[in-house]
């Protein structure tokens, strides 16, 4: 079952604001106690049942009062003093976000997170609940009516005629002022905006060879080599100014902290309103930031759909890359940290996974290549050989040619063999390497004459 999700602004007065802030924070308060209390009873497990827990793990969480019907009775009395704000439903929401969310972390061995002050910004709960009724676009949230925004586009108009099996209120810091909306999580497929017609795309072949800054795109009629994000780098020196701003302003107020090096005392950082300005201000870079990497990558998405009908990408492990980065930090700290942030700040995962989403939605398929069974990147069809090169090297030379490493790579992905994807179709590859050599030229003259400061894994000065 497909769902995807609609945002709507509201109409919120002053009033309305801080009751819903003041929701949200009880909210918040409940989440943190209940984490609390199922990490004392975990710890208690822990002590009493140390050679037993890999066994009967499930058995000894129920015994130790780690189940619903436990957590629900904790949290009863804690909803009865705070039951204007928060009703029934809503405290079983908490509880099985709470309880769901603690088990993963047991599971999979990882650190549970408290939700820090103003950080709970969104609130879900089921659509057949009565405490959230949305109708004739108004919402009545346990008693407090909030209106949406209007007109609605065709686009609002057309998803809203979907059923709706999740509501919920969001909030949003925006230019240092808080924005609420309604989120709606909608059953099915989302509605097709009106400049998009999917009948009129050429029925072609695409691979894609995606890296940590740069992708490159190869079809039967074009081949495009781009840098991932490239509108987010002014945004990039504007947070690194700000940041050692706040950094100086911080050292200049604490000199007294700074000149006594106390460390066994306890202190906290005097901040005057300069320094709340600028950390005002580092937020809502960051929030554009963000806002501007999803934007680029759903164009890019959108422009790599239009180009053809089956598609080829390498399966890569950007997770992995990013932790073998972090375990090199110790030893090369220049490199393996430039690495770091370049998958950080680019997040080529997030790219493919827009990409893969919205495939899902259309009749196009996608296929995910093994990178080491296919090895596009050593691979040359004119010997039938492969080649071990180095990352350094991002030009390739056979047969009197010089060629592109990232765009023969994806000319390559382009001609693997549906039937067998672990190998890649030689006879395609001569078939259509001429029109692939033209089209590559084309496109490095054009890069090398545009003017442009380019990305240096281009390789081209």
């Amino acid at each position: 079952m497909s769902v995807y999700t609609l945002n709507l602004e509201l109409n919120v007065e002053i009033y309305q604001k801080h009751i819903i802030d003041k929701r949200m924070e009880i909210l918040r308060k409940l989440y943190n106690s209940l984490l609390h209390e199922l990490d004392k009873r975990y710890q208690r497990m822990l002590k009493v049942e140390n050679f037993n827990i890999k066994k009967n793990k499930e058995i000894l969480l129920e015994k130790y009062g780690i189940s619903y019907q436990e957590i629900y009775d904790f949290a009863l009395p804690i909803q009865k003093h705070f039951s204007k704000n928060i009703n029934m439903e809503m405290m079983v929401t908490i509880v099985k976000k709470c309880l769901n969310q603690y088990k993963k972390s047991i599971l999979c061995d990882r650190k549970k997170h408290y939700i820090k002050f103003g950080r709970f910004n969104c609130f879900e709960i089921k659509a057949n609940c009565k405490s959230f009724v949305f109708k004739n676009m108004i919402v009545d949230w346990a008693g407090l009516k909030l209106s949406c925004k209007s007109p609605l586009n065709s686009y609002q108009s057309k998803a809203l005629k979907s059923k709706i099996c999740y509501y919920g209120i969001y909030r949003r810091k925006i230019r240092a002022k808080n924005k609420y909306y309604l989120r709606l999580i909608l059953i099915g497929k989302p509605p097709l905006k009106d400049k998009f017609n999917i009948n009129c795309y050429p029925k072609s072949p695409v691979g894609i060879d995606i890296g940590n800054q740069t992708i490159a795109i190869s079809t039967l009629n074009l081949v495009k080599l781009e840098e991932l994000c490239s509108n987010i780098n002014l945004i990039d020196k504007q947070i690194k100014n700000r940041i050692n701003k706040y950094n100086r302003q911080k050292i200049i107020n604490n000199q007294n902290i700074l000149n006594n090096n106390v460390k066994t005392v306890r202190f906290s950082w005097y901040k005057s309103k300069k320094m709340k300005k600028t950390k005002l201000e580092l937020a809502e870079l960051h929030r554009k930031y963000y806002d501007l990497r999803k934007q680029s990558h759903e164009k890019l998405a959108n422009y790599i759909i239009s180009l053809g009908d089956i598609f080829f990408i390498e399966d890569m492990n950007f997770r992995e890359v990013y932790c073998n980065s972090i375990k090199k930090y110790k030893k090369n700290k220049v490199n393996s940290t430039i690495r770091k942030s370049n998958l950080t700040n680019r997040s080529p995962s997030l790219l493919v996974n827009i990409l893969v989403k919205k495939l899902s939605y259309t009749n196009k398929k996608i296929y995910k290549v093994n990178p080491f069974k296919v090895k596009a990147s050593q691979y040359n069809h004119l010997t039938n050989k492969f080649e071990k090169k180095s990352l350094s090297e991002r030009w390739n030379y056979f047969g009197g040619y010089t060629i592109q490493r990232d765009l023969y790579s994806a000319f390559l992905l382009m001609n693997i063999k549906i039937t067998n994807l672990d190998e890649i179709n030689r006879d395609l590859c001569i078939k259509n390497f001429n029109n692939f050599k033209k089209m590559h030229d084309m496109e490095i003259k054009n890069l090398s004459t545009s003017g442009k400061k380019l990305n240096k894994n281009f390789g081209i000065h």
